[in-house]
Protein backbone atom coordinates (compact mmCIF):
# COMPACT_ATOMS: atom_id res chain seq x y z
CA UNK A 1 0.00 0.00 0.00
CA UNK A 2 0.91 3.45 -0.70
CA UNK A 3 0.05 6.97 0.25
CA UNK A 4 -1.94 7.35 -3.17
CA UNK A 5 -3.77 4.24 -1.92
CA UNK A 6 -4.56 6.14 1.75
CA UNK A 7 -5.08 8.97 0.13
CA UNK A 8 -6.94 8.10 -2.58
CA UNK A 9 -8.67 4.88 -2.76
CA UNK A 10 -8.71 2.45 -5.63
CA UNK A 11 -10.45 -0.58 -6.33
CA UNK A 12 -8.34 -3.38 -6.43
CA UNK A 13 -8.32 -6.84 -8.32
CA UNK A 14 -7.49 -8.19 -4.50
CA UNK A 15 -10.12 -9.07 -1.73
CA UNK A 16 -10.14 -6.25 0.96
CA UNK A 17 -9.94 -7.49 3.92
CA UNK A 18 -10.57 -4.35 5.99
CA UNK A 19 -11.53 -0.29 6.01
CA UNK A 20 -9.06 1.58 7.85
CA UNK A 21 -9.17 5.38 8.71
CA UNK A 22 -6.45 7.33 10.37
CA UNK A 23 -4.46 10.63 9.22
CA UNK A 24 -0.53 10.18 7.56
CA UNK A 25 1.25 10.60 10.60
CA UNK A 26 4.95 10.40 10.58
CA UNK A 27 6.98 11.24 13.74
CA UNK A 28 10.00 13.29 13.50
CA UNK A 29 13.06 11.50 12.50
CA UNK A 30 15.11 14.46 14.59
CA UNK A 31 15.48 18.21 15.75
CA UNK A 32 18.00 20.28 14.14
CA UNK A 33 18.75 23.97 15.14
CA UNK A 34 19.41 26.42 11.93
CA UNK A 35 19.84 29.69 12.59
CA UNK A 36 18.74 29.70 16.38
CA UNK A 37 15.58 27.89 14.94
CA UNK A 38 14.22 24.85 15.69
CA UNK A 39 12.84 22.33 13.46
CA UNK A 40 11.57 19.40 13.42
CA UNK A 41 13.10 17.03 10.27
CA UNK A 42 10.54 14.41 9.42
CA UNK A 43 8.02 15.19 10.64
CA UNK A 44 4.50 14.28 8.21
CA UNK A 45 1.34 15.15 8.81
CA UNK A 46 -1.44 15.40 6.20
CA UNK A 47 -5.20 14.95 7.32
CA UNK A 48 -6.75 11.67 5.58
CA UNK A 49 -9.81 13.07 4.01
CA UNK A 50 -11.77 9.61 4.80
CA UNK A 51 -12.00 5.56 4.97
CA UNK A 52 -9.26 3.44 3.19
CA UNK A 53 -9.49 -0.46 2.01
CA UNK A 54 -6.95 -2.47 3.15
CA UNK A 55 -5.85 -5.56 0.50
CA UNK A 56 -5.77 -8.86 1.55
CA UNK A 57 -2.53 -9.18 -0.48
CA UNK A 58 -1.05 -6.35 2.01
CA UNK A 59 -0.41 -9.37 4.56
CA UNK A 60 -0.22 -11.92 2.41
CA UNK A 61 3.98 -11.79 0.52
CA UNK A 62 3.91 -13.44 -2.97
CA UNK A 63 4.26 -17.30 -3.03
CA UNK A 64 7.71 -17.32 -4.35
CA UNK A 65 9.35 -15.10 -0.91
CA UNK A 66 7.07 -17.17 1.46
CA UNK A 67 4.77 -19.83 1.69
CA UNK A 68 1.71 -20.23 4.21
CA UNK A 69 2.94 -16.71 6.08
CA UNK A 70 0.21 -14.21 7.39
CA UNK A 71 1.53 -10.77 8.47
CA UNK A 72 -0.89 -8.22 9.66
CA UNK A 73 1.33 -5.88 11.63
CA UNK A 74 4.83 -4.98 9.30
CA UNK A 75 2.34 -5.28 6.41
CA UNK A 76 3.41 -4.45 2.66
CA UNK A 77 3.14 -1.21 3.05
CA UNK A 78 5.76 2.27 1.98
CA UNK A 79 6.73 4.42 5.22
CA UNK A 80 4.23 6.86 5.02
CA UNK A 81 1.39 4.45 4.50
CA UNK A 82 2.38 2.49 7.26
CA UNK A 83 2.05 5.56 9.32
CA UNK A 84 -1.84 5.58 9.00
CA UNK A 85 -2.17 1.74 8.96
CA UNK A 86 -0.24 1.31 12.43
CA UNK A 87 -2.68 2.36 14.93
CA UNK A 88 -4.62 -0.48 16.74
CA UNK A 89 -7.70 -0.39 15.03
CA UNK A 90 -6.24 -1.11 12.03
CA UNK A 91 -3.81 -3.96 13.41
CA UNK A 92 -7.31 -5.55 15.30
CA UNK A 93 -8.96 -5.50 11.89
CA UNK A 94 -5.98 -6.87 9.71
CA UNK A 95 -5.19 -9.60 12.58
CA UNK A 96 -8.85 -10.84 12.50
CA UNK A 97 -8.50 -11.16 8.63
CA UNK A 98 -5.01 -12.87 9.09
CA UNK A 99 -6.79 -15.20 11.46
CA UNK A 100 -9.84 -16.11 9.57
CA UNK A 101 -7.45 -16.48 6.55
CA UNK A 102 -5.49 -18.85 8.34
CA UNK A 103 -8.33 -20.99 9.65
CA UNK A 104 -9.80 -21.47 6.41
CA UNK A 105 -6.76 -22.31 4.95
CA UNK A 106 -6.09 -24.76 6.95
CA UNK A 107 -9.82 -25.91 7.00
CA UNK A 108 -9.62 -26.17 2.89
CA UNK A 109 -5.82 -27.83 2.97
CA UNK A 110 -4.64 -25.12 0.76
CA UNK A 111 -1.74 -22.44 1.34
CA UNK A 112 -2.34 -19.01 1.97
CA UNK A 113 -2.02 -17.58 -1.08
CA UNK A 114 -4.11 -20.25 -2.69
CA UNK A 115 -7.19 -19.21 -0.38
CA UNK A 116 -10.45 -18.33 -2.08
CA UNK A 117 -10.84 -14.87 -1.48
CA UNK A 118 -14.57 -14.80 -2.30
CA UNK A 119 -15.00 -17.77 1.01
CA UNK A 120 -12.88 -15.28 2.88
CA UNK A 121 -15.44 -12.08 2.09
CA UNK A 122 -18.14 -14.20 3.24
CA UNK A 123 -17.03 -15.41 6.26
CA UNK A 124 -15.23 -12.23 7.28
CA UNK A 125 -18.77 -10.28 6.36
CA UNK A 126 -20.29 -13.00 8.40
CA UNK A 127 -18.08 -12.45 11.70
CA UNK A 128 -19.15 -8.31 10.81
CA UNK A 129 -15.81 -7.67 9.68
CA UNK A 130 -16.20 -4.32 7.80
CA UNK A 131 -14.73 -4.93 4.05
CA UNK A 132 -16.95 -2.49 1.82
CA UNK A 133 -16.66 1.10 2.89
CA UNK A 134 -19.66 3.41 1.68
CA UNK A 135 -17.71 6.75 1.98
CA UNK A 136 -14.20 5.16 0.50
CA UNK A 137 -16.05 4.45 -2.71
CA UNK A 138 -17.59 7.87 -3.14
CA UNK A 139 -14.24 9.77 -2.17
CA UNK A 140 -13.77 12.33 -5.15
CA UNK A 141 -13.30 15.92 -4.23
CA UNK A 142 -17.20 17.48 -4.50
CA UNK A 143 -19.15 14.26 -2.49
CA UNK A 144 -16.87 14.02 -0.08
CA UNK A 145 -17.08 17.64 0.94
CA UNK A 146 -20.45 17.71 0.52
CA UNK A 147 -20.78 14.53 3.14
CA UNK A 148 -18.35 16.00 5.49
CA UNK A 149 -20.28 19.29 5.52
CA UNK A 150 -23.28 17.33 6.31
CA UNK A 151 -21.67 15.12 9.05
CA UNK A 152 -20.54 18.55 10.86
CA UNK A 153 -23.45 20.17 10.36
CA UNK A 154 -25.64 17.17 12.05
CA UNK A 155 -22.86 16.79 14.77
CA UNK A 156 -23.07 20.47 15.41
CA UNK A 157 -26.79 20.18 15.50
CA UNK A 158 -27.13 17.29 17.58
Amino acid sequence: MTQQDIQHPKEYNDTIVGVGYYTLDVHQVERVVIDDRIFDEGLVHVPNPGPFRMPYGSIVPRKQDAVNFLNPVTVSATHIALSAIRMEPMYMILGQSAGTAAVLAIEDNVNVQELDHKKLKKRLEGDTQVVKSFAATLRTGYVHGVISIAIVLWLQLA
